[in-house]
């Protein structure tokens, strides 16, 4: 009897993940997590492209082009990602 009534929960669960009933749940949560600056993707910013992200950091900030296809987004970091190198000069700090 328990085992027809817990396999019987999980087929309902698993149904109703499937048939997306909780997709506007989802949708919220996402929207409202990224919401912060004028984009998205303008975190640490001086000045900030709606299509390709930063174009120039704030003055400790490195600049970092994450490639994505055949598009390049500009990304504000405080440290280089693992595999690339900073590089500080007087106009812009990148990663190499």
């Amino acid at each position: 009897m328990q085992f027809r009534l817990f396999s019987l929960a999980l087929i309902v669960l698993n149904c109703m993940e499937y048939s997306n009933c909780q997709t506007q749940s989802n949708r919220w949560r996402r929207n409202k997590r990224a919401s912060y600056g004028v984009y998205p993707i303008c975190k640490g910013c001086s000045v900030c492209s709606k299509d390709n992200g930063c174009v120039n950091c704030q003055p400790k900030l490195f600049l970092f082009l994450r490639r994505e296809r055949m598009r390049q987004y500009g990304e504000c970091l405080h440290a280089c990602p693992t595999g690339y190198y900073g590089v500080r000069a007087p106009e812009i700090n990148t990663c190499s």
